[in-house]
């Protein structure tokens, strides 16, 4: 069998506006405010009790935590049927909740949860995980992305971590609903609590290191700019100082953000994605914008929730984000455009570069069916204007060969995975696009 490889693929994008010939089409900054943010990036290794410079610094007094918050995709777990797992050997604990007036172990779209339900770190070791008892091959996002992070850092020659990713989330849940003040925040900080609890308890300190945030629903028709409500998300969790006390790594938080892949019957996106992007450009420094969730498969009979292999490939993709900003100290780069130029019949579109073990572009139509033109649409005046042919002239250059002109239009569109022509359920979301750039070899499959 070959090797399997991470993937990221295209952000989506809509720019429209007043075109010049062979001049630049988009490419500027919207001015919002940045968040504050520490100088630089903070690798976890760069403090005490631990040494980045020294990869065989002892870890094993420390107990890195990472929090799951949002809404049912961020802690919803489905079993994953693939005879390709690699077996699981690293030491990471999954703390996971036990549901609402029952005792069994249950996905988050369940019910809120009482901090009181939850078990110990060790019980609970092999629930929703990976891999470990066959009966219970299962896995949520931040599981998966916990389980990857130790397993790069051990097979990059790092003294072996201790991980655990606290999952809470709820079916739907606007930031209003889970902001500070409501059950949901405060099922959190109960958790935190213990989880402090637990790591005094054996002796450890607790590193916190960042939250993985997932916001399902967005509308063409929202009437409120999500940039706001991530910078209101930021702020509450900066404003908790986990790491200022209790033995903690002083350092920030870092934040990671899956971008919205939308329903199965959806035919456009909707304009909250972009604030987005524009909101993690804007606070590079902290907030990571890991990767659509388009191309993952939705469960049967589903139209938004992905299988247990799509919750896998994403949770992969968020544990090297994790691994390469937080113990490398590197930029993550989302695949995105830039900027764009215009010149006859063809578009010049310049993406972002690509980070260390990432390809040139490519068109992958294996994951995920081609999208009609590979998700690109043109319009000029408002008419579509069709493409022709996509191709890709060096590593940061999507070029876009049209049937006619573009430079007789007085305003111009441009989209990738915007429009779409919805999908059936259990298969997909109905915008998509094929762009993507293949990157270091899988350490799950």
């Amino acid at each position: 069998m070959p090797l399997l490889k991470l993937s990221i693929v295209l952000f989506s994008v809509l720019v429209s506006g007043l075109i010049l010939s062979n001049d630049s089409l988009f490419g500027s900054n919207d001015g919002k405010p940045t968040i504050a943010t520490t100088s630089g990036r903070m690798p976890i290794f760069a403090n005490n009790p631990v040494n980045y410079k020294n990869r065989h610094a002892d870890e094993s007094g420390v107990m890195n935590v990472f929090i799951s918050y949002g809404q049912s995709w961020r802690s919803q777990s489905q079993p994953v049927a693939s005879p390709d797992l690699i077996k699981d050997e690293s030491q990471v604990l999954a703390f996971a909740p036990k549901a609402k007036k029952t005792n069994a172990l249950l996905p988050a779209i369940s019910a809120p949860w009482v901090a009181e339900q939850y078990g110990d770190f060790e019980k609970l070791r092999w629930e929703n995980t990976v891999a470990g008892s066959p009966a219970n091959a299962s896995g949520n996002i931040g599981n998966i992305a916990a389980r990857t992070f130790a397993k790069l850092a051990n097979v990059n020659k790092y003294s072996p971590v201790q991980v655990v990713d606290v999952g809470m989330a709820y079916p739907a849940y606007t930031w209003q609903q889970l902001q500070p003040g409501t059950p949901p925040w405060t099922v959190m900080l109960n958790a935190i609590r213990k989880v402090k609890a637990i790591s005094n308890a054996k002796g450890k300190a607790t590193r916190w290191l960042g939250v993985g945030w997932t916001h399902g629903i967005f509308s063409p028709a929202d009437n409120f700019d999500y940039y706001e409500q991530l910078t209101e998300m930021v702020a509450a969790f900066d404003k908790l100082r986990l790491n200022d006390a209790g033995g903690g790594t002083p350092g920030p938080l870092h934040y990671f953000i899956d971008m919205y892949a939308g329903v199965s019957e959806m035919t456009v996106q909707a304009p909250n994605t972009l604030r987005q992007l524009d909101f993690a450009t804007a606070n590079a420094a902290r907030i990571h914008l890991v990767n659509p969730r388009y191309p993952y498969q939705i469960a049967a009979g589903d139209n938004v929730h992905h299988t247990g292999m799509g919750y896998a490939q994403y949770g992969e993709v968020e544990g090297l984000a994790k691994y390469t900003t937080l113990v490398e100290g590197k930029n993550w780069e989302p695949l995105r455009i830039v900027s764009g130029k215009v010149a006859g019949s063809k578009i010049l579109l310049t993406i972002s570069a690509p980070m260390d073990g990432f390809g040139t572009p490519e068109i992958d139509v294996s994951q995920i069916e081609r999208a009609p033109q590979f998700g690109f649409h043109v319009k000029g005046n408002g008419v579509e204007i069709p493409v022709k042919s996509v191709a890709f002239p060096d590593a940061t250059t999507i070029a876009l060969q049209l049937s006619s002109s573009a430079s007789t239009s007085s305003s111009l569109e441009v989209s990738y995975a915007w429009y779409g022509p919805g999908a059936p359920f259990g298969t997909h979301v109905g915008v998509w696009g094929n762009i993507k750039r293949q990157g270091p070899p899988s350490v799950l499959f």
